[in-house]
């Protein structure tokens, strides 16, 4: 269950960034829970290409975790 859903608006990236427990997530897809379990949920992550299934309300949404990267001056 996502407790806290923040939006992040990328200017030129029509996919929504969401923060889940410090985690933070790419939206690649959602989907109402009565029609993505019809057919599996595993079968619709491999169609959205997606790593994470995350839960709220009557939603699943489809997602990636995003990777964080470590930066070292040189």
């Amino acid at each position: 269950m996502i407790k806290h859903m923040v939006v992040i608006r990328k200017a030129q990236l029509s996919n929504k960034i969401i923060n889940n427990n410090d985690i933070l997530y790419e939206i690649l897809g959602s989907m109402l829970i009565v029609n993505a379990d019809e057919e599996g949920t595993d079968i619709w992550k491999e169609r959205w290409g997606a790593d994470t299934l995350l839960r709220h309300d009557d939603m699943y949404y489809f997602c990636r975790k995003v990777l964080e990267a470590e930066f070292e001056d040189i």
